[in-house]
């Protein structure tokens, strides 16, 4: 196994808030992407409305990271919808999972299996 850490994050769109979501997730998106430690974000739908949200961080510090760029954006997404993690997995530190102690997350740290991804680049 190795370091990275996993999300599974539930979210709805708030009725009538779709054009603000999708500049919202276009912000959310480009700072993601823009963090060397993130190696998925990934939003999935079937009806515009409810998403899956799947994350994948190198490790924990890109998951500090990657909250720590959230917050400065995050309220704009709490604005438009409503979400929460459902699922961590991965050996998350000490200090992720303090972070997101105030959701209702399943932590899972206890893995076995195989990845075919190459998380170094």
């Amino acid at each position: 196994m190795n370091e990275n850490i996993h999300f599974i994050v539930e979210y709805r769109v708030n009725d009538g808030m779709e054009k603000e979501f999708a500049e919202v997730r276009k912000k959310l998106m480009e700072m993601s992407e823009a963090e060397l430690g993130t190696i998925a974000y990934e939003w999935y739908t079937s009806d515009g409305k409810n998403y899956h949200f799947y994350e994948r961080y190198e490790n924990s510090d890109a998951v500090v990271q990657h909250l720590d760029n959230f917050g400065k954006i995050g309220s704009d997404l709490s604005r438009v919808g409503i979400g929460s993690i459902l699922s961590l997995y991965g050996p998350a530190s000490q200090a992720v999972i303090d972070l997101l102690a105030i959701e209702n997350t399943q932590f899972f740290s206890n893995g076995t299996g195989f990845s075919r991804l190459d998380t170094k680049g």
